[in-house]
């Protein structure tokens, strides 16, 4: 199965984060979303009748969100046309039943070896040494002015990482980003009100999304 990873070279990874960090997300969060995303519409697309492909679904399977995830991706994209998520389907299926036949533990009946978590894990990694590298050396401004703001989870990820000179910065920058956030949660309310004379702005608005990502974090 072809794997989806980071590329190594700095260049690669710092046009990736610059671009990240442009959207209106968690950067680390968008790209590890994008390319769950790139996985598994490669695995229905081109590999799932491969043979190693499927070897390694029986073997190592998925955990039930993320075959849940390349069930509903398939489902929502019309070009598919549902042979690849039944293979997919049949392959896990078949090895469950053959775990229950040998009688294998409950606590790790369920793809504790999936693969798309073991993939993830190792992106996030990537993408969160390679942030910290380039926050220290430019991209600490761009986040600045950007309408990205980190996850809770990946914001402390990377101020326990960042050098000290950089630490208080960062801290600032986040909290500003957050204050203006709950200040727009709390203008959409106050003008979601019956008696209100001004209608939401579109930042407004969609402060409710965006909140919701910097508090949840990860792979949606």
């Amino acid at each position: 199965m072809e794997a989806w990873e980071p590329k190594k070279s700095k260049d690669i990874f710092y046009v990736l984060l610059k671009d990240a960090i442009l959207k209106e997300d968690c950067p680390i969060c968008f790209l590890l979303n994008k390319g769950k995303e790139r996985w598994i519409d490669n695995l229905l697309y081109e590999h799932v009748t491969d043979p190693n492909t499927r070897e390694k679904i029986r073997n190592d399977g998925f955990c039930r969100r993320h075959l849940w995830d390349i069930f509903s991706y398939s489902n929502n994209h019309p070009g598919l046309d549902g042979l690849g998520i039944s293979i997919i389907m049949q392959d896990v299926l078949e090895s469950q039943i053959g775990k229950l036949i040998r009688a294998e533990n409950d606590d790790k009946f369920w793809g504790d070896k999936c693969i798309l978590c073991k993939l993830i894990a190792e992106s996030e990694e990537n993408y969160l040494a390679s942030l910290i590298s380039w926050l220290e050396a430019e991209l600490l401004e761009v986040y600045k002015a950007s309408p990205s703001i980190l996850c809770l989870n990946h914001f402390r990820s990377v101020s326990g990482k960042i050098k000290y000179e950089h630490k208080e910065l960062l801290l600032k920058i986040q909290l500003d980003k957050l204050e203006e956030l709950n200040r727009n949660l709390k203008s959409f309310i106050s003008k979601s009100a019956w008696d209100a004379n001004e209608s939401p702005t579109f930042k407004e608005a969609s402060a409710k999304e965006l909140a919701g990502k910097v508090l949840r974090g990860g792979v949606y």
